[in-house]
């Protein structure tokens, strides 16, 4: 996703570096609970890998958290027409067959 989009061409600590250590922080915390053995996690195993992340995780404004790089729709005008006009007609198809 951040190199499909250029999200790294300015700065090194950015927004999308910040989700992607969330995301692989909390990646593995349920890597390492799921290793003991149960296949699914119960909701309240899953509640408690949740504020064990929270507690352990480690996020520093130098991350990105103090500034923001501001999303222009312009930018990207051609992409998300191409979406809608994508997902409408699916919806069209989706309608015509039931």
């Amino acid at each position: 996703f951040r190199d499909a989009y250029n999200l790294h061409k300015d700065n090194d600590h950015n927004s999308i570096d910040t989700l992607i250590n969330v995301s692989n922080h909390y990646g593995e915390l349920l890597e390492s609970e799921k290793s003991k053995g149960k296949k699914n996690l119960s909701p309240r195993e899953v509640n408690n890998v949740i504020k064990k992340g929270y507690e352990t995780l480690s996020i520093q404004s130098k991350d990105g958290l103090d500034r923001w790089e501001k999303y222009r729709e312009a930018d990207e005008k051609a992409v998300l027409k191409k979406i809608a006009r994508v997902a409408v007609e699916d919806v069209r198809k989706l309608l015509r067959e039931s």
